[in-house]
């Protein structure tokens, strides 16, 4: 069996990727991605007018331990709504005090959200 030379095989996968990227679909690929936004916010985001979501996502605070306390995030829902993107958070603090002893608090936490939004 022959082998092909490095030449003749650059040139066959030249033509593969050719035929799978046609013009038209690097055209669509190029719309498609040329109307997309990202869109942030706190704890919900909406697209703009003529957008419609197709993804998002959120980011919190790295939870952070000290010898007297404890900061931890929790995310417990982040789902898509009809114009956005909608996440819940919370947070517990967790204190050790001398006088005081152990005390906790869980509050409502406004989370970092994303929402990809395509027009």
């Amino acid at each position: 069996m022959k082998r092909l030379g490095k030449v003749t095989a650059v040139a066959v996968a030249g033509l593969a990727a050719g035929a799978v990227l046609s013009p038209t679909a690097v055209e669509a690929a190029t719309k498609y991605f040329s109307t997309t936004q990202v869109v942030k916010g706190n704890g919900v985001v909406n697209c703009p007018a003529g957008y419609a979501v197709t993804g998002g996502g959120y980011s919190v605070p790295q939870d952070s331990y000290t010898d007297t306390s404890v900061t931890q995030y929790f995310v417990t829902a982040s789902y898509p709504t009809s114009k956005g993107w909608r996440v819940a958070a919370t947070r517990t603090r967790i204190t050790l005090d001398e006088k005081d002893g152990i005390t906790d608090s869980t509050t409502a936490y406004a989370a970092k959200v994303y929402a990809i939004c395509v027009g």
